[in-house]
């Protein structure tokens, strides 16, 4: 029988135009070090304009992965972004069903709205988002917001912002792969953690 740390695991990170390029791009690099396959996959397949003018190629469109079991489904924000994700029904009842299988989720900055949507949030103990949306949520959740960095609450990972993207990503290679490869990680780029 083989550990955490030998199974391969796999993360679907979804976004539109307007991502957060460091949300994306930092955990992605976090992941992918822990030795998580990561598939990016965007509303509009080809350049994408994120939220700091920082073009990206993603040639995956998220509409083709929807059906496609993974170990992680990702959330970066950027508020574009979270906006554009929130208006298609299709995304919103994947990222619902795969939180009810079990999928390990994880969103940051204002993805965690998307979470509020799908109705994950009501089953969390804590969350936390960027501050700048905090007062987005509605009142029954704002007991159960946190300020920590990152909180794992079930497997739902949610974190701040592009600060603590690094940190975001260690926490979802430790429940992903283990304790032992988030920490051999976390020695090569000495993010807090």
């Amino acid at each position: 029988m083989s550990s955490e740390e030998d199974t391969p695991r796999t993360a679907l990170f979804l976004f539109a135009p307007g991502v957060e390029e460091t949300e994306l791009v930092a955990t992605v690099d976090m992941l992918r070090r822990g030795g998580v396959r990561c598939t990016l996959a965007t509303t509009t397949p080809g350049v994408v304009n994120a939220s700091r003018n920082v073009t990206l190629y993603i040639p995956e469109a998220a509409k083709d992965h929807l059906d496609t079991s993974f170990d992680a489904v990702v959330l970066p924000g950027g508020m574009d972004n979270v906006t554009t994700l929130l208006e298609i029904p299709s995304i919103l009842q994947y990222i619902r069903t795969a939180w009810d299988h079990g999928v390990l989720i994880g969103a940051i900055c204002a993805a965690p709205l998307i979470l509020e949507r799908c109705g994950i949030l009501d089953h969390l103990d804590a969350f936390t988002s960027h501050p700048a949306v905090r007062e987005r949520f509605s009142e029954g959740l704002l007991g159960r917001y946190s300020e920590r960095r990152v909180v794992v609450s079930g497997h739902v990972v949610t974190s701040r912002g592009p600060g603590t993207a690094c940190e975001f990503g260690l926490h979802l290679i430790h429940l992903l792969r283990g304790p032992k490869i988030a920490d051999a990680v976390n020695r090569g780029v000495l993010a807090q953690y």
